[in-house]
C-alpha cells in the first residue's frame, strides 16, 4: 500500500475502452481512475443491444482487476440517431424503460460503477426532455449504488443549442467535453484538436471551447468538466503539401502510436498557429497530409485544463496510445501541479522502431466515438479516456 502524493491523489483518469481494442489495451493503473466500456446502445423504445461484451467474462475480469487498483468501470450508452432519440425522449415510457434497463446492465449484469451517454446530434426540440431523462438516470443510478456516477460525452461545439451545459452539469456527476474532429473526416486537411487558431484555420478551437463551457458554468461548476482530447488522426489524401489544401477525398483514421511512428519517418512538422504536429508523404504520386495529436500538443492541452482549474482531461481511446503518453501524463501530475510544470519536448526522432508504411490503418470500427472515420460531417464528436481532477484514496500497488 501506498500514498499518492496529495496533487496526485487528486485527479482522475477516465478512459474509454472500445470492445475491437480487447487484448490491445493498456491499463496505466496507477493512472487511470475510471474504465468506460464502449458501447450499448439503447433505442427509440428504451431497450438496450450490443451487450455481449459488457456481459462477457473478459469484460468481468476487467472489473475485477480494476477493483483492485481502486479503478471504477462504468458501461458507456450510445444514440447517435436524432429521429430515434426524438422518439425515446419524447415519451415517458421509453424514457423509464431505458432508465430501469441501464441501471440494471449496469450495475446489475456486471458490478460497474455508473452509466456514461454519449447522445450525439441531439435536436434542440429534445434539449428539455433529455436533461429531464438524465436527472431521472442519475437519481436511479445513486439509488442503485450511491458511490455510482452518470457521465455525458459533450460537443466541442454545439451547433443546434440542443445541450443546456448548466442543467446537464446539475443533473449529473461529469461532463467531458469532446475537444476533438474541429477537422473530421470529409473534411479539408488540418488540425484535428486545435488547441489555438489562425490562418489558414477557422475560428473554432479548444481554447474557445473551453472558455465556452467554463463561461455556462462559472467557476463552481469547473470539477464537472473534462476536456477530452484525441488519441487518433487523420490521413488526408489532398491536393498538395502545403497547409490549407484541399482534400482529394475522404480521410482515413490513424491511431496515436502508429502516426508517432509515421511522422519520424516523413518528417514531423509543427503547425504554429494550432499548436499540434502534422507530416506529409506522397503514395502513387499522390500527396498525403496526416494531422494528429503526439505527447507534446496533448501535453499543452493538459496545461489548458489545469490553467483554467478543470476536472481533468479525456482521452479516446485506450489501446491507440504508446507509452510516451503515460510518460506525458505521469510528468505532469508529478509535477508541482501548476500549469507547464512538466515541459514536454517534441518527440525524439530515433526514438521508435521502423515505421509501417502509411495505410492509416487504425483498427478503428464502428460510428462516431467508436470510429473517427466513421463520425458525421462536423466538429461534434466523440471522445474519450477522461482524467479528472476528482479525490480518490490509497491505492493498492
Amino acid at each position: 500500500m501506498y500514498l499518492l502524493p496529495a496533487f496526485l491523489a487528486a485527479r482522475i483518469v477516465f478512459g474509454y475502452y472500445p470492445s475491437w481494442q480487447a487484448g490491445q489495451e493498456s491499463f496505466a493503473w496507477d493512472l487511470l481512475t475510471h474504465v468506460a466500456v464502449f458501447d450499448v446502445s439503447v433505442s427509440s423504445t428504451g431497450t438496450l443491444s450490443g451487450t455481449s461484451f459488457w456481459r462477457s467474462s473478459q469484460v468481468g475480469a476487467l472489473i475485477a482487476e480494476a477493483h483492485q487498483h481502486q479503478v471504477k468501470v462504468v458501461l458507456t450508452v450510445t444514440n447517435f440517431d436524432a429521429t430515434s432519440m426524438h422518439a425515446l425522449l419524447s415519451s415517458q415510457a421509453a424514457r423509464q424503460a431505458a432508465t430501469d434497463a441501464l441501471t440494471q446492465e449496469g450495475l446489475g449484469m456486471q458490478p460497474g460503477d455508473g452509466i456514461d451517454v454519449d447522445f450525439e446530434g441531439l435536436a434542440m426540440a429534445d434539449r428539455d426532455a433529455f436533461t429531464s431523462w438524465v436527472a431521472a438516470l442519475t437519481q436511479a443510478v445513486h439509488a442503485r449504488k450511491p458511490s455510482a456516477e452518470v457521465s455525458l460525452a459533450m460537443p466541442a461545439v454545439d451547433w443546434s443549442h440542443a445541450y443546456d451545459v448548466a442543467g446537464l452539469a446539475a443533473a449529473s456527476d461529469l461532463l467531458m467535453i469532446m475537444g476533438y474532429d474541429y477537422h473530421w473526416r470529409t473534411s479539408a486537411p488540418g488540425p484535428v484538436a486545435p488547441l489555438s487558431t489562425g490562418p489558414p484555420w477557422s475560428s473554432r478551437d479548444v481554447e474557445s471551447t473551453v472558455a465556452d463551457y467554463t463561461s455556462a458554468l462559472g467557476a463552481a461548476g469547473l470539477a464537472k468538466l473534462v476536456l477530452g482530447m484525441p488519441l487518433y488522426g487523420y490521413d488526408y489524401p489532398s491536393t498538395s503539401a502545403v497547409a490549407g489544401a484541399s482534400a482529394t477525398g475522404a480521410a482515413t483514421a490513424v491511431v496515436y502510436r502508429s502516426a508517432r511512428v509515421q511522422a519520424q519517418q516523413y518528417g514531423r512538422q509543427w503547425d504554429q498557429a494550432s499548436q499540434t504536429p502534422w507530416y506529409v508523404y506522397q503514395s502513387g504520386g499522390a500527396w498525403h497530409q496526416v494531422w494528429y495529436d503526439d505527447e507534446q500538443s496533448l501535453g499543452l492541452k493538459i496545461d489548458l485544463a489545469l490553467r483554467e482549474g478543470l476536472g481533468g482531461i479525456g482521452l479516446w481511446a485506450l489501446g491507440y496510445e504508446d507509452g510516451s503518453f503515460w510518460e506525458v501524463v505521469r510528468a505532469k501530475w508529478m509535477s508541482t501541479g501548476q500549469p507547464d510544470g512538466g515541459v514536454v519536448p517534441a518527440p525524439d526522432a530515433g526514438a521508435d522502431a521502423t515505421p509501417p508504411p502509411p495505410s492509416g490503418g487504425s483498427g478503428m470500427q464502428g460510428g462516431c466515438a467508436a470510429a473517427p472515420a466513421s463520425r458525421p460531417d462536423g466538429p461534434v464528436s466523440l471522445l474519450f479516456v477522461l482524467v479528472l481532477l476528482y479525490g480518490r484514496r490509497a491505492r493498492s500497488s
